[in-house]
């Protein structure tokens, strides 16, 4: 039965996990392996790989000792590219990006790994992609009425912008990285169509690169 610590990972042995790769150190922290160094078997026991891997959400180092045949946890881990619509009041990134049918919702995902809806148990409510950018428009410039603000909280995190495709929109905190924080602002005063990496695993997620097109 999967715990809480273990939901999102899959089960290798010790001696299959490449430097690159990533696992869980410290019982529940998913690590990305820089080294992975592996002693000769002693006299009693079996070869033993060390394991250091930095925290994917934290930076932070952590080393991991198992036995070359033991079994270890391997999160999955993904890195998404989100549209950056706007850094809002509260300091958060409006992030969107376009679902096709068949895709994965993973990616859809909220840090406690549900879908990201203010409307729960209600049908999703639909406008196109040219009024939802009107809309956001008129939010920046302070000029939506009460019917029209009404629209965007009516519509929450999704619309529906073809049979095929779907607009995901959701908000996601600033890094803790102050270094890619500023990135990310002069991105935006820059112009032209920011774009951020968020990475997720195991119900977490953080924003963990930016580019602009």
């Amino acid at each position: 039965m999967a715990t809480e610590a273990t939901t999102g990972c899959d089960s290798q042995t010790a001696n299959k996990v490449k430097i690159g790769a990533y696992m869980l150190m410290n019982g529940d922290r998913p690590c990305k392996v820089m080294e992975a160094a592996k002693s000769k078997p002693g006299k009693h026991g079996t070869a033993k790989i060390r394991f250091v891997g930095l925290d994917i959400f934290t930076s932070k180092k952590y080393d991991h000792i198992a036995s070359a045949g033991a079994t270890v946890q391997v999160p999955t881990v993904t890195k998404i590219d989100w549209k950056l619509e706007e850094i809002t009041e509260s300091n958060k990134l409006k992030i969107s990006r376009e679902l096709r049918q068949g895709e994965s919702k993973a990616a859809t995902q909220n840090k406690d790994g549900e879908e990201p809806s203010s409307n729960e148990g209600q049908p999703d409510k639909s406008i196109s992609k040219k009024e939802m950018r009107k809309l956001n428009k008129l939010k920046k410039a302070g000029m939506l009425n009460d019917e029209q603000q009404a629209t965007l909280e009516d519509v929450g995190p999704a619309m529906i912008s073809s049979d095929d495709v779907k607009v995901v929109t959701k908000e996601i905190s600033m890094p803790p990285n102050e270094e890619l924080v500023d990135k990310i602002k002069s991105a935006v005063d820059g112009g032209g169509s920011v774009y951020v990496t968020v990475i997720s695993s195991m119900g977490k997620e953080l924003v963990h690169a930016v580019r602009t097109k």
